[in-house]
């Protein structure tokens, strides 16, 4: 399967599964869930999903909510998309908003010392 293919193919997971979570996925008042990448395998055997979960806080439980519901999330996927073969989900968390505030945070503390 070409690039280009898998490429579409990530981005409408991605758009999908957002929709799906928002609507699926009970979340606490204040929380964000927000689908950052997905990277499907060449044969579409699986699709990695990484997923931010704001407030930090949150992420734990939010993390075992979509593993435990990825099967049911995989099955209504599969409703909205037409597709030969749909991807096994696995999630991940995406830390790298978590990483960023880090590098702010130690910046600031620099420029303050000076």
């Amino acid at each position: 399967m070409s690039s280009h293919r898998i490429q579409k193919v990530n981005e409408l997971i991605k758009q999908e599964l957002g929709q799906l979570i928002l609507k699926e996925i009970n979340t606490p008042h204040g929380c964000l869930i927000t689908i950052t990448k997905v990277d499907t395998s060449k044969d579409l055997g699986q699709a990695k999903v990484m997923v931010s979960i704001l407030p930090i806080s949150e992420q734990e439980p939010i993390m075992r909510t979509l593993h435990k519901k990825a099967g049911f999330l995989q099955y209504e996927l599969g409703k909205k998309m037409v597709i030969r073969k749909l991807p096994k989900l696995i999630f991940y968390s995406d830390l790298s908003q978590e990483k960023v505030s880090h590098i702010d945070t130690l910046i600031d503390k620099i420029h303050r010392e000076k």
